[in-house]
């Protein structure tokens, strides 16, 4: 099956948990994050998990993939903070942020891009077509996000480039991100090496 039959199949058929959820058996969700992560399916790309294995030939530049969403919630952005240790007031302190031009504790920026690459991962866009993560450019923060958005990712392939080894490809997607008002609130261009037919 094409990515395109895949897209405009998945566009017919829902395959929502009986919540309006995805079913997150079907996915690998760290136990005991399950209650963290809550997917409001948009288009789910089925077909591209497909018995024959994805190769970077099977991507065009122009094509269009789109992610479930997922709402920002307290857990993110402690969890996040933790991890991470940014523990900046901005992010932590609702009365410091009450007084900031926001008005409001803000999500941290870098928690938005793991997330969208963790939703992209999450549809399977890529199946095990990725060999390596070579880096992002041009990535901008747009808009802010509060605890409460909810965000997905738009993903379009932006470029295609041959290496010395013609088993193997570089790419360029673009991952926009996109909040409940369809407003852009990241961007960025994700390269990465992937395994070619050859």
């Amino acid at each position: 099956m094409s990515i395109a039959e895949a897209l405009e199949l998945s566009a017919v058929e829902s395959h929502l948990h009986p919540e309006g959820s995805f079913d997150l058996a079907d996915h690998d969700v760290p136990t005991g994050l399950e209650e963290i992560w809550r997917f409001t399916p948009l288009k789910r790309l089925r077909g591209l998990h497909t018995d024959t294995p994805l190769d970077g030939d099977d991507f065009k530049v122009g094509e269009l993939f789109e992610t479930a969403a997922i709402t920002l919630t307290e857990a993110h952005i402690v969890t996040w903070a933790g991890l991470t240790g940014d523990f900046y007031p901005l992010h932590m302190d609702r009365e410091y942020a009450a007084k900031t031009q926001f008005g409001e504790r803000l999500v941290h920026g870098p928690l938005i891009f793991g997330l969208a690459v963790g939703l992209v991962s999450l549809a399977g866009i890529g199946g095990e077509a990725a060999i390596a993560w070579l880096g992002v450019d041009d990535m901008r923060m747009l808009k802010p996000v509060k605890l409460g958005d909810t965000v997905r990712v738009i993903v379009e392939v932006r470029g295609q480039q041959s290496t010395s080894n013609p088993r193997r490809g570089v790419q360029v997607w673009r991952y926009t991100v996109r909040n409940q008002r369809d407003e852009e609130v990241m961007a960025f261009d994700y390269k990465m090496m992937f395994h070619m037919r050859g």
